[in-house]
């Protein structure tokens, strides 16, 4: 879990595809090259819960949409406005061309 305080939607945004950006580099292992990915969840505090455990409830519930819809991609907890995005996609433009609410 990684919180950060005071940060814009499209912060946290910027902050969920460099780590997705990242964690994709492949890496050798005794002569092979291996690859991981990962999903993130994000939620925003207040706008997607007033408590410590809710707020991770919806980010859990993030992480599981990113990876319904493809992996090695970070999704805002869900309302009309929010998206998924991957890695090396500016904020704003995640899937479907919607990003996150500001």
């Amino acid at each position: 879990m990684i919180i950060l305080p005071g940060t814009p939607a499209e912060g946290a945004a910027h902050v969920a595809a460099k780590i997705c950006g990242l964690i994709a580099q492949p890496f050798e292992v005794e002569q092979h090259s291996l690859c991981v990915t990962t999903s993130i969840g994000v939620a925003m505090f207040p706008e997607h819960a007033a408590d410590f455990d809710s707020l991770a409830r919806a980010a859990d519930a993030a992480m599981y949409r990113a990876k319904r819809e493809g992996r090695n991609r970070y999704c805002f907890h869900a309302t009309p406005d929010e998206a998924c995005g991957q890695a090396g996609e500016k904020a704003g433009q995640g899937s479907g061309g919607k990003g996150p609410a500001p």
